[in-house]
């Protein structure tokens, strides 16, 4: 049987309506704009 508890949750942010996205961080629109990673090693899933 389970049982179900209720706990508060440990941070709740304030929202200003249900579009709000203030509390997230921002990134930008394009994707050209984003960096892509180099790795110089062995490919990690040749044997995968």
């Amino acid at each position: 049987m389970h049982s179900r508890q209720k706990l508060a949750a440990p941070i709740k942010p304030e929202l200003s309506g249900t579009t709000d996205t203030s509390n997230f961080e921002e990134y930008p629109e394009d994707a050209e704009e984003l960096l892509r990673p180099e790795y110089d090693g062995p490919d990690p899933f040749e044997d995968f």
